[in-house]
């Protein structure tokens, strides 16, 4: 799907009721899930080390896999928060309260710093190590969205308001913060990123 498709298909999910919209978008999420799991194992470790044909991006590609799995782990920790009653998730509010695996918190001051420190910390990162990570946390952050007993519509219209401009598209003044995150979700890889999705899902 084309980026000013894909965002067109999310302006109209978000114009639905709640239930409507969340059962759309968690159609939307499935497309993508299979089309970058797809692209993710056409990767092999040769083109993981080098940058996009295209030349849209001078980063490896490996980096560029690793800046969404950062973003994607970040957003099942909201997601917990989420899950949890919370009504102003982490991430969506700022960039404290990253959590790393043996338990250390971090904070940043920007977008920048955020990313920067994911490029450091998957730097000598084996493909094959990095691959399987970000496979594991785009399937997370699909299956917390589209299970209908996780982040229903219901726990999603809970959070705290919230306004945001879609890329390329809208502004939607009238969301929360739950269904902001899953549009964040969405967009990153499939409008940010899609040049990724578009070399090596085959499609």
């Amino acid at each position: 799907m084309m980026v000013n498709g894909f965002v067109e298909e999310l302006v109209a999910a978000m114009a639905l009721p709640p239930v409507a919209r969340h059962d759309r978008l968690a159609a939307l999420h499935a497309g993508l899930n299979v089309r970058y799991r797809r692209a993710l194992r056409q990767i092999t470790p040769e083109a993981a080390a080098r940058p996009l044909s295209d030349g849209s991006d001078p980063r490896p590609v490996a980096q560029i896999i690793g800046h969404i799995a950062a973003w994607e782990r970040f957003g099942v920790l909201a997601a917990g928060d989420m899950l949890a009653g919370i009504e102003r998730p982490r991430m969506m509010t700022g960039f404290d309260d990253y959590r790393e695996t043996d338990g250390t918190t971090h904070s940043f001051a920007t977008i920048d710093a955020f990313n920067a420190y994911n490029a450091k910390r998957f730097a000598d990162w084996s493909w094959e190590r990095l691959r399987a990570f970000a496979e594991d946390t785009t399937n997370t952050i699909h299956a917390l969205f589209t299970h209908r007993l996780l982040l229903n519509a219901g726990r999603l219209q809970q959070t705290a308001p919230f306004r945001m401009r879609l890329q390329g598209g809208p502004v939607l003044d009238d969301i929360t913060l739950g269904w902001g995150l899953w549009l964040i979700m969405l967009e990153h890889p499939a409008v940010e990123h899609t040049a990724v999705l578009d070399e090596f899902s085959g499609e």
